[in-house]
């Protein structure tokens, strides 16, 4: 059950949800199991084995819960599942790419010029100041097609590699996305074939916070928050060694990288990637917890027939609490390297906020950076998607609770405010 009515179940989601449910009982393997992902995966790529099996812990805690989940419904299972094979079948390819279980980084992680990572908070301007920085043409964004299939779609096939082919099913992907739920446009637009966030670049290791945040999984958000930095460190070195696999060896850009789910790792990219260059976003906090919400109760819906709003919110909460407070520290740590930047400050002024960056970091401000910034302003106007509503009472949540959760991060964001 949701308690927010723009989460309602259109035709389309109605119709889908039975095919599938159809189509399951038809079946006599659970698809849904790691026995199943894992043979499928091999055989997709054609490999005998992974050379690492770190993942198979998370992936048994992600299956568990997921299929523990109150409301789980045939549409959840095959979106779940398809998820979960889609992160192997990347595996697979980049050790087949790096012919080990992990990357050689050598001395840098990063070819060409100095990367900029935003890794603010969800919900604080993140998106708007990566379209700005992306419009640069000297700028290497990850586009949302390459963060999706790195490699290759899972598929078998000579094909399945092709940039056109990946591009395709980006695109089918996110318009299949948006007749489930139309709602999330107004949340978070996406653009298969334009810049994106690291996000499922970042979950190919099943080491994540992405998936907590779509699905409900106690035991596994337990296992993540006994995890250590040395399974951070891991996790990192394959990120960037897909980053690396998805460069030009003559690439004379510096990568613009944003991913909320980067904000409680900034230390853990500052170490990796001694070069990288930081911009960390501000919001008022029961902003950014409430429109989080919001967001979480979309994705979840997806999967399940019954989504607890107050689940939603105690979920939330503890999230954003162990990012606020791990980015704090490692932005005083490594503040050398870091651009404070107000939510507010974004929106009243987005091209001289950018004109700002550009010196601090010492990159050529010009003309054309400047035209292109103004340009893609023009053509995406705030809120051409529909507006985004929410509220901390829709979740069981209050005031008090946010102010004794956030207090740091409340002081430093005020202090910029």
């Amino acid at each position: 059950m949701s308690a927010n009515p723009q989460f309602s179940r259109n035709l389309f989601y109605r119709l889908s949800r039975t095919a599938l449910a159809v189509a399951e009982s038809f079946r006599v393997r659970d698809r849904l199991s790691r026995d199943w992902l894992e043979e499928r995966a091999l055989k997709i790529t054609g490999r005998s084995e992974f050379l690492d099996d770190s993942f198979r812990e998370p992936l048994d805690l992600l299956i568990q819960g997921s299929r523990r989940r109150h409301g789980m419904n045939a549409l959840g299972r095959r979106s779940i599942g398809a998820q979960l094979l889609r992160g192997l079948v990347s595996r697979l390819s980049m050790e087949e790419i790096w012919g080990a279980a992990s990357p050689q980084l050598g001395t840098t992680a990063v070819i060409g010029r100095t990367p900029i990572y935003i890794l603010g908070l969800p919900r604080t301007g993140t998106t708007l100041l990566h379209k700005l920085l992306s419009a640069d043409r000297r700028s290497r964004p990850l586009m949302m097609w390459e963060s999706v299939f790195p490699v290759r779609i899972p598929e078998a096939g000579r094909r399945s590699f092709a940039v056109d082919v990946r591009r395709a099913r980006a695109k089918y992907m996110v318009s299949t996305l948006h007749r489930l739920l139309p709602s999330v446009r107004s949340i978070h637009a996406l653009d298969p074939t334009g810049p994106e966030e690291c996000y499922w670049l970042l979950m190919n290791s099943m080491v994540s916070w992405a998936y907590p945040l779509q699905w409900e999984v106690d035991d596994y958000v337990s296992w993540l928050d006994g995890q250590t930095e040395q399974t951070w460190i891991r996790v990192y070195q394959h990120y960037l060694g897909t980053l690396r696999s998805l460069q030009s060896a003559a690439e004379d850009r510096h990568w613009v990288l944003k991913c909320p789910l980067h904000a409680p790792r900034l230390g853990t990219l500052a170490r990796l990637v001694p070069e990288a260059l930081f911009i960390q976003t501000y919001r008022d906090i029961s902003d950014i917890v409430a429109s989080n919400c919001s967001l979480m109760m979309a994705l979840r819906s997806l999967d399940s027939d019954y989504v607890d709003p107050v689940a939603v919110g105690r979920d939330t909460l503890h999230t954003l609490k162990g990012f606020a407070e791990d980015g704090l520290v490692a932005g005083q740590q490594y503040s050398d390297r870091v651009i404070h930047l107000h939510y507010q400050s974004l929106l009243k002024n987005p091209v001289g906020v950018l004109r700002d960056i550009y010196e601090r970091f010492g990159l050529n401000w010009d003309a054309d950076v400047e035209q292109a910034a103004q340009a893609w302003l023009t053509e995406n106007p705030q809120g051409r998607h529909g507006r985004h509503r929410y509220a901390l009472g829709d979740f069981g949540l209050n005031q008090s609770q946010i102010e004794r959760a956030f207090s740091g991060y409340i002081a430093q964001e005020r202090s910029l405010a």
